[in-house]
């Protein structure tokens, strides 16, 4: 219904069984339409077949295992952070810390550290439906003692994508809404490949600095 809105969050580790690197991911449905979206895979059999054409076994769960390089399973097509193109830890898991639930926001907040290398010694991401069904999404982390790395924000959409240099503007049949981020480094909107007719990704781009905390205060609103 138009005047209703939906946030579902995803916790959760890689290595349960049948599960994707989508720690931190989220749907987000508001003004009577779908923004967020959990990407649809192909058939297991087709996944199968493509895994053994390239040496690989799509079960294997595996740090290394090529199941993770396929649309829709690695964390690149899931509503969430990536750290130097890197896979997820497949040891790692995404643990919600804190349900939000007060007249302004609902929500929760979740402990991603565990799913990234030692690039990055601390993540957590605050996710909320807050006044006017805007969506907040708020990441908090903190860079190793190395060379600063490259975090990369995306949203998975099934609304036309207008990237510019300050936002990123959203339509869906007809309504829009524009997602834009605060931070304290440089960030670069983008559209990433998809490998998909049926949705977009987008989101953006930023260095972290070596030892710091950066934190990232993002809204989708109309």
């Amino acid at each position: 219904r138009k005047e209703e809105s939906y946030l579902g969050i995803k916790g959760g580790s890689p290595t349960t069984n049948h599960a994707h690197m989508d720690g931190g991911s989220f749907v987000y449905d508001a003004f009577g339409r779908s923004w967020a979206i959990d990407p649809d895979r192909a058939p297991y059999s087709e996944l199968e077949s493509a895994a053994s054409g390239i040496g690989g076994d799509f079960w294997d769960m595996f740090q290394n295992s090529v199941r993770w390089q396929f649309p829709a399973i690695g964390n690149k097509w899931h509503n969430t952070i990536t750290i130097n193109d890197k896979e997820f830890n497949v040891k790692g898991k995404a643990e919600i810390i804190e349900i939000i639930d007060s007249k302004e926001s609902k929500g929760a907040e979740l402990n991603l550290g565990s799913l990234f290398g030692p690039e990055v010694s601390r993540a957590t991401r605050r996710i909320s439906i807050d006044s006017g069904d805007c969506l907040s999404v708020e990441d908090r982390v903190t860079a190793g003692q190395g060379k600063g790395p490259v975090l990369r924000w995306t949203f998975v959409t099934p609304a036309k994508v207008t990237v510019g240099r300050r936002d990123i503007e959203l339509e869906n049949e007809g309504t829009m809404v524009r997602l834009r981020t605060k931070a304290n480094v440089r960030v670069s909107y983008k559209e990433f490949p998809s490998g998909n007719d049926s949705y977009r990704i987008c989101g953006f781009e930023a260095k972290l600095r070596p030892g710091k905390e950066t934190v990232f205060r993002t809204k989708i609103s109309r």
